[in-house]
């Protein structure tokens, strides 16, 4: 680029000097004049192309200096790209260790009355109880993997002694759970069981198993919320709520 600028100014002293000469020499010698003529187009040739070449350089540096920004932007965007991807795998990271260690919280039970009784849980949300990370991790706590109650079968021996299953309006029940401070919405489950929260409806003795508390079924984690007839003659015997 400085040789070109070099260039440049060169052929505009040569041209004004000899402007300045040839002005002279006319005014002494008209006959000069064709001479000065040829000299005066040659340098005023090279002093175009002294000009071309300059705007060539500056076109390639100015395109060179946009192509450098350009590449300046570009990493810019991709360290950004990187930071975020990088922030995102941490809060995602931070979130399922968060998730894991209250999954483990929710398997933590205390014995009474020979049950394993689990803590309450409010649900996420009132709506899709089901869908909800909260919901399923309840209800993976229960360790019991063996069989269902069934509406066929009628009765069976769960995790924590004989179960059976009753379908009765549940709105007086659901009332006084949400009396008694407990969070939670009546729903039905899509297997037909009827729900609070995120806990399976459970008819029970409540001196064996007061209302509120937690326990497994063959069914899942239920909250006792209910009572009957049968809890005097089988005070742990479990009815189940279900749409059946």
């Amino acid at each position: 680029m400085k040789n070109y600028k070099q260039k440049f100014l060169v052929a505009v002293l040569t041209v004004m000097t000899m402007v300045g000469v040839a002005d002279a020499s006319i005014a002494k010698n008209p006959a000069y004049a064709q001479s000065v003529d040829t000299k005066a187009l040659a340098s005023s040739q090279k002093l175009l192309k002294a000009v071309d070449d300059v705007h060539k350089v500056e076109t390639v540096e100015e395109k060179e200096a946009a192509a450098k920004e350009a590449m300046a932007k570009l990493k810019a965007a991709r360290e950004a790209a990187a930071k975020k991807a990088a922030e995102e795998a941490k809060a995602a990271k931070a979130a399922k260790a968060k998730a894991k260690a209250l999954a483990a919280s929710y398997k933590k039970t205390y014995r009474r009355n020979g049950t394993s009784f689990y803590k309450f849980v409010a649900p996420e949300t009132s709506g899709n109880v089901e869908g909800t990370s909260t919901y399923k991790a309840v209800q993976r706590a229960a360790s019991y993997r063996g069989g269902r109650l069934t509406r066929s079968a009628g009765t069976k021996v769960g995790p924590n002694g004989k179960e059976t299953y009753y379908n009765l309006n549940m709105g007086r029940v659901v009332s006084v759970m949400k009396a008694k401070g407990y969070k939670g919405s009546y729903w039905v489950r899509s297997d037909g069981v009827k729900m609070f929260g995120n806990y399976i409806i459970l008819a029970s003795n409540h001196n064996v198993r007061p209302r509120g508390t937690i326990y497994e079924t063959s069914l899942g984690l239920g909250i006792v919320c209910d009572t009957g007839s049968f809890a005097a003659g089988n005070p742990r015997m479990t009815d189940i709520a279900v749409a059946w």
